[in-house]
């Protein structure tokens, strides 16, 4: 996502002193791909280069069963869920347990792919709060950001419902987000010129460091 390298740029402004070369003069790719890391895997391998999976842990839990019997499974806030539906998560990390997956540390999160070392992150607690998606997570973290400029954002609908304080980040992201594309370049827009108006993620701040590393 253009989000992500805007993100490295916050990272960079915020003046993280360490010995590594800038994020920004390290020639970094994004590649859009949903959901569906897994299936650059082998591409992953033959590059050998080091890698950084952004994505969503997509919880989900059973809300009813079909005609036949069986379970069927519905999106859910990550603190009643207890799975994930997520297909690169479920590839790479399938050894890991929903509970410890909610709290895996970076170092369970980096696995060799080939030649390749790849670190997958996805939203974990942060201020008491887990989100499921980058929706969420931002909205959790900027709720007055998006709040004060609702009426100018195009990605969103519902514009009202950030105006109730009860209302979940959650059910914000899922209620009021009309694109996940415009959101994002709602966010770019509304930024002031040292994108300083608006909190990161920590997945994908944490994640940043790490690709920055050595």
């Amino acid at each position: 996502r253009k989000v992500d390298l805007e993100e490295a740029a916050r990272l960079e402004k915020e003046g993280n002193a360490d010995k590594f070369l800038p994020l920004l003069s390290q020639n970094i790719s994004t590649i859009e791909v949903g959901a569906y890391s897994q299936i650059f895997e082998k591409f992953i391998d033959f590059l050998s280069i080091k890698s950084l999976i952004l994505t969503d842990i997509d919880a989900i839990k059973v809300t009813g069963q079909n005609a036949k019997g069986q379970d069927e499974w519905g999106a859910c806030p990550v603190n009643v869920g207890t799975k994930t539906s997520n297909s690169a998560i479920n590839h790479f990390l399938s050894a890991v347990t929903w509970n410890d997956l909610k709290s895996l540390p970076v170092s369970n999160r980096t696995i060799v792919v080939g030649g390749s070392t790849v670190c997958i992150c996805y939203q974990q607690e942060e201020d008491t709060y887990h989100a499921r998606s980058f929706e969420d997570a931002f909205i959790h973290l900027n709720r007055a950001f998006v709040k004060g400029n609702k009426d100018t954002f195009q990605g969103i609908k519902n514009a009202s419902d950030f105006d109730d304080d009860a209302k979940s980040p959650y059910d914000l992201a899922d209620k009021c987000v009309k694109k996940k594309t415009h959101f994002a370049l709602d966010i770019l827009y509304h930024s002031d010129e040292t994108f300083s108006n608006w909190n990161i993620p920590a997945y994908i701040k944490n994640g940043l460091l790490w690709l920055k590393e050595d």
